[in-house]
């Protein structure tokens, strides 16, 4: 491979990689916040295109016969404008001119020749550093786009392949192919500069090498920019999910603290429900005991100075069973609901003996009627048990049922409320609602 073709090599390589630096700090660079400018233009920069004698350095070497602009440049003017020109062109703008092709390429090449600072190509060329900082990625790109087909390397023409030159490992930087190997013989490399062929040959396998690292790396930068935002996303979704079990922990532990009380108080109240229900059994129990002696007569009208006693004397008469006026603790009308006239008489006596045999010659008698008392009247007498109000109640309810269930007998005996479906159907007591759905 001749001098010309690794000069160009390295330039290519070296073009390439600062590209790729250019590539990977550029994302750190526009983080960074700008500064408020003060001057459109400062004057050392606008004066950049006067041609006063020391004041432009790159025209002097332009216009130079003796060809010191190759050794500033490494490379001539009509080569750059020729091959590497129209890639890196900028069109003026009504504003400002575009800085020349000749500038551009030559802050480029200095830059890759000398390795100096954006700064210090800001003084020599009279271009701001910020300007710089884009004219070199750009004119490297070109300079890649433009030298990619002609830089050749030993491999392609032996006809191997990449990977098997890879294989070779670090005799990659000594191996040339046979074409190679016959057009530069070592007399002539010596002639001219065998200083030279080494370092540009160890140049060539460092930037080959470089290239084949940096290839990757903008790849693994997105990859890696990709990973910390979804690290990041699962970072904010891990802390809500944290704090939202956190908060369903206390939520939870709360109802759970809730549902014990509730619980308690629940089975508290069914243990309460069920003492106020016994509770009122035997308070209606008791009542109801209270009246065992007590005898009901309904249907007698109301008179002004009426006797009680000489009512009571005529139906015990009529049924044939005597009442001695010793045997009663007392008689009295009470409250209805119906009107004044149908107050029922309440009759209480001393024992239950002449209570239950009262009743039982009243029940004999079926057709005990008011007439039959000395009355103008016709309506019927009725002698019963002194049932409580809520016994008196449950019995309606129980009549009303026994007519839509077909119940044949309902009664009452002993102050209890008894039913029975037929002559051959079982006796059973009605004592609370409960009882009401055995009729069935």
């Amino acid at each position: 491979m001749s001098d010309e073709n690794l000069l160009a090599l390295a330039t290519y390589a070296y073009a390439l990689s600062t590209y790729y630096y250019y590539l990977v700090n550029q994302a750190a660079v526009t983080k960074r916040k700008p500064k408020k400018r003060r001057f459109w233009m400062i004057k050392m920069h606008a004066d950049r295109t006067k041609n006063d004698e020391g004041r432009n350095l790159l025209a002097d070497l332009i216009h130079e016969p003796s060809g010191q602009f190759d050794n500033f440049c490494r490379m001539s003017s009509s080569d750059f404008e020729l091959k590497i020109g129209p890639a890196i062109a900028k069109k003026n703008t009504r504003w400002r001119q575009a800085i020349p092709i000749k500038v551009r390429l030559a802050v480029t090449l200095r830059f890759l020749a000398t390795g100096n600072t954006y700064r210090c190509l800001h003084f020599l060329f009279r271009i701001s550093s910020q300007i710089i900082s884009r004219i070199v990625p750009e004119v490297c790109k070109g300079i890649i786009d433009v030298l990619r087909d002609e830089v050749k390397f030993d491999f392609a023409c032996a006809g191997i392949t990449e990977t098997n030159f890879r294989k070779l490992g670090e005799r990659r930087s000594t191996w040339r192919c046979i074409d190679c190997k016959t057009a530069q013989s070592p007399a002539s490399t010596s002639y001219n500069n065998p200083g030279i062929a080494v370092r540009l040959e160890e140049m060539q396998a460092t930037l080959v090498n470089i290239t084949q690292q940096l290839v990757p790396l903008a790849s693994l930068i997105e990859d890696v920019k990709t990973i910390k935002l979804e690290i990041s996303n699962l970072k904010s979704s891990v802390e809500f999910a944290h704090q939202t079990a956190s908060q369903l922990s206390v939520t939870v532990k709360s109802l759970e603290s809730r549902i014990s009380q509730v619980e308690e108080h629940t089975n508290l109240i069914h243990i309460l429900g069920a003492d106020l229900k016994k509770f009122k059994e035997d308070l209606q129990d008791k009542e109801q005991w209270a009246r065992a002696n007590n005898v009901e007569i309904k249907g007698i009208p109301v008179k002004k100075s009426e006797n009680l006693y000489d009512i009571v004397d005529n139906i015990s008469k009529v049924i044939q069973c005597s009442i001695r006026k010793e045997d009663i603790n007392y008689i009295a009308r009470v409250p209805s609901l119906k009107a004044e006239s149908q107050k029922s008489i309440i009759m209480a006596l001393n024992n239950r003996y002449c209570k239950e045999e009262f009743v039982a010659a009243a029940r004999k008698h079926k057709e005990l009627k008011v007439s039959q008392l000395g009355y103008a009247d016709e309506g019927h007498v009725y002698v019963n048990d002194h049932l409580t109000l809520f016994n008196k109640a449950l019995l309606k309810k129980a009549k009303d049922l026994a007519k839509t269930k077909n119940f044949k007998y309902v009664w009452i005996k002993h102050c209890k409320i008894l039913a029975r479906k037929s002559d051959t159907s079982p006796t059973f007591r009605i004592k609370s609602e409960k009882d009401l759905l055995k009729f069935s």
